[in-house]
């Protein structure tokens, strides 16, 4: 399934902002002039065999503890001894706890996690499962898949899925009419997705990247797509994009699935995370949430990226450069990104939302991360003739 739509915005400088492009899209653009420059696909997870499969062999006896908290314990153990068999070289598990006996650890998974949403308290809202409209609480749902080509060179040419629903409802979210808002064009998504995925021509990419929204409320599904992906393959190491805005906890139920993490953060002022994207307490969440990846997850690469938005320089810009200098300057590489245009909720010319970041600022912003000691992600782009992507 190729990309269904195609969004370009022209910038008052005369800019051509073209989102999200699949290979269709890059031969059009192409046509017009533009083009995009040479990299090498997936450098960061080319060869890896995807983890998710070492938790799919690897398996524990049962029957399982009756309380959350022994569940939650006996997971560990066994993400921890399968990922540790894959590191020796086995295909996950020891000979006592792989083969056909007892339940696959990613099967453990998803039953803690049904477990977990009894009480959910999985996200940054701390709602107990109050909250009728989030998506963790109804079947995922995704929106379209296509081929993206404008991820980092660290990523590599990927199949990006665009999941339903999000924690924050960000007032400009380039995609809050179609991921956000229920319009109904959603697909429920399960392990026969799996046909079309395997349809694109081989090599077309090079991972599989979870997004949306934010994929962090639809865990369940992406769960259950995994365990039913084909035994003989092809498959693909899993790259996670999240808003940063869930507890340790679900990043622990994610733990051994995912090979590369995209982590989005937004701001560096709680009262900017209110007034922007209803998120209270958000900078808390989200430094718990980088540390929990960062420290549990130590193998595994790391991107922070941080959109820019105008005005929000000394509130949530310079503080975030400094805070992930101080903390996580050899374990994470950074991307800021120029790319906000007004969306969704937010007109051109109302107040500082309505204008673009001026790319001296992204370039600045970048000069003082570099300065930091800070390790800058590759970004991709389409240029020619002054536009850009």
């Amino acid at each position: 399934m190729d990309k269904r739509d195609v969004r370009a915005t022209v910038l008052t400088s005369g800019d051509l902002v073209v989102e999200d492009p699949s290979p269709l899209e890059a031969a059009l653009l192409g046509r017009l002039g533009l083009r995009f420059p040479a990299w090498s696909p997936g450098s960061w997870l080319a060869g890896r065999r995807p983890r998710f499969l070492l938790l799919r062999a690897a398996r524990v006896a049962e029957p399982l503890p009756c309380g959350e908290r022994g569940v939650l314990a006996l997971h560990q153990r066994a993400v921890d001894r399968a990922l540790q068999a894959g590191a020796d070289g086995s295909t996950g598990g020891t000979a006592a706890q792989s083969g056909k006996g007892g339940l696959a650890v990613l099967d453990l998974k998803q039953e803690l996690l049904r477990r977990l949403l009894w009480d959910c308290r999985l996200c940054g809202l701390g709602c107990g499962g109050a909250a009728d409209w989030c998506p963790a609480l109804r079947p995922a749902r995704y929106y379209q898949h296509y081929v993206h080509l404008a991820e980092e060179r660290e990523i590599g040419p990927t199949l990006a899925l665009e999941l339903a629903g999000c924690s924050l409802q960000c007032c400009f979210c380039h995609k809050g009419e179609t991921l956000i808002e229920d319009h109904g064009a959603f697909a429920p998504l399960n392990p026969s997705l799996w046909e079309e995925i395997c349809s694109y021509p081989p090599g077309s990419f090079a991972t599989i990247s979870f997004l949306g929204g934010n994929p962090d409320q639809s865990l369940a599904g992406v769960l259950n797509l995994l365990a039913g992906a084909p035994a003989a393959g092809p498959h693909w190491p899993v790259v996670w994009h999240t808003n940063g805005y869930s507890s340790p906890l679900l990043y622990e139920l994610l733990r051994g699935v995912v090979d590369l993490w995209v982590f989005d953060f937004k701001y560096f002022s709680n009262r900017c995370a209110s007034a922007l994207s209803r998120g209270r307490d958000y900078v808390g969440t989200a430094i718990r949430a980088l540390a929990a990846i960062c420290q549990r997850d130590p193998s595994v690469p790391v991107i922070v990226r941080h959109l820019l938005l105008p005005g929000h320089e000394k509130c949530c810009q310079d503080p975030l450069v400094e805070h992930l200098a101080g903390h996580w300057r050899d374990r994470i590489l950074f991307h800021p990104m120029g790319q906000y245009v007004p969306a969704w909720k937010v007109r051109p010319g109302r107040g500082p939302l309505g204008r673009p970041v001026p790319p001296v600022r992204v370039a600045e912003l970048a000069a003082q991360a570099g300065r930091a000691g800070l390790r800058l992600g590759r970004a991709v782009g389409v240029r020619g003739g002054g536009c850009q992507c």
